[in-house]
C-alpha cells in the first residue's frame, strides 16, 4: 500500500518545496530580508554560493524538539543583520 501512495504524494511534496522563495542575502538589503521573515513567518535565505538556511519569525515555526535561536547574517548592506531565528535541536544546541 505504501509503495502505491508514494508516487501519488511525491509531486505534491516537490511542488510545495519548490514554491518557497529563496533570498540571496548578498544582494538584498538587511531591512528587506528582516521584514520578509517577519511578514511571512519563515523563509529560506542563501548565505553563500552553496549555503542556505531556513529563518523564522519565532519558535512557533519550529517543530517540537527544536528551539528558535537568534541569528545574524551578512547582507548586501550590513555585515551583521538580525533577520530572526533559526530552528535548532534543543538537546544538541544546549549541550555545547
Amino acid at each position: 500500500m505504501r509503495s502505491l501512495l508514494m508516487p501519488l504524494l511525491f509531486p505534491i511534496l516537490v511542488s510545495n518545496a519548490s514554491a518557497q522563495t529563496q533570498f540571496n542575502a548578498r544582494s538584498v538589503p538587511c531591512a528587506q530580508i528582516a521584514a520578509t521573515v517577519r511578514d511571512r513567518g519563515a523563509i529560506v535565505i542563501n548565505t553563500g554560493p552553496y549555503t542556505y538556511d531556513r529563518y523564522v519569525n519565532g519558535g512557533q515555526f519550529c517543530v517540537r524538539p527544536e528551539i528558535a535561536v537568534p541569528t545574524w547574517i551578512s547582507t548586501a548592506d550590513t555585515p551583521q543583520c538580525f533577520v530572526g531565528y533559526v530552528c535548532r535541536d534543543r538537546i544538541t544546541f544546549t549541550t555545547r
